[in-house]
């Protein structure tokens, strides 16, 4: 039975072998662990980051100017800030009081459901390590801030992943900026 030096590796206590996770990186040569900003090979990751961010930031805003419009208080989005667990069913609540039970209600919780995983995947890249740059596989292993009893603390993500995530929020945007166009219409409809 071999032993393994690093405790990180394995458990030098009772010689047991290296984890899965720690075993898939430990002989790889092109594997680059705790990458610099400034590695060329990691400006498409760099790009689709700031992008996923403008992205998560207009996405943010419009949830905002939404709750502004359904509220008359341009600044009520500032002042009742929401998780994106909590938001779908507070924006539905709030459309419904404020507008009565419109097609829109079930269509904006159903938008903020589907951005629920792509601002989970935000905030792993955002609040987490970027430790370890495959370069023969395009990735970046992404190691959790805080760990959750029901995830891996360890993702990977590919630039295309970065872009998905920016540009399906741009998409749930829009369909946001079209519902809250619509609710106002028709508060200006209702107040003529």
């Amino acid at each position: 039975m071999a032993a393994y030096p690093f405790a990180v590796l394995g458990d030098v206590r009772t010689n047991a072998a290296p984890t899965k996770r720690a075993s898939m990186f430990m002989l790889k040569s092109d594997v680059h662990y705790f990458p610099e900003a400034d590695d060329p090979a990691i400006a498409p990751f760099a790009r689709a980051f700031v992008r996923m961010m403008f992205a998560h930031a207009e996405f943010e805003a419009r949830i905002r100017a939404l709750q502004g419009v359904l509220t008359g208080d341009p600044a009520y989005g500032e002042k009742h800030s929401w998780s994106a667990r909590d938001c779908p069913k507070r924006m539905r609540r709030l459309v419904v009081r404020k507008c009565g039970l419109i097609l829109e209600a079930d269509d904006i919780r159903d938008c903020l459901r589907r951005a629920i995983p792509l601002c989970d995947d935000r905030n792993h890249l955002a609040h987490g390590q970027w430790w370890a740059f495959d370069r023969g596989a395009g990735t970046i292993t992404v190691r959790g801030g805080r760990h959750f009893w029901n995830r891996d603390q360890h993702k990977n993500y590919s630039a295309d992943d970065i872009e998905f995530v920016a540009s399906t929020l741009n998409d749930i945007e829009i369909e946001l900026y079209k519902h809250q166009t619509a609710i106002k219409a028709q508060f200006t409809n209702d107040s003529l």
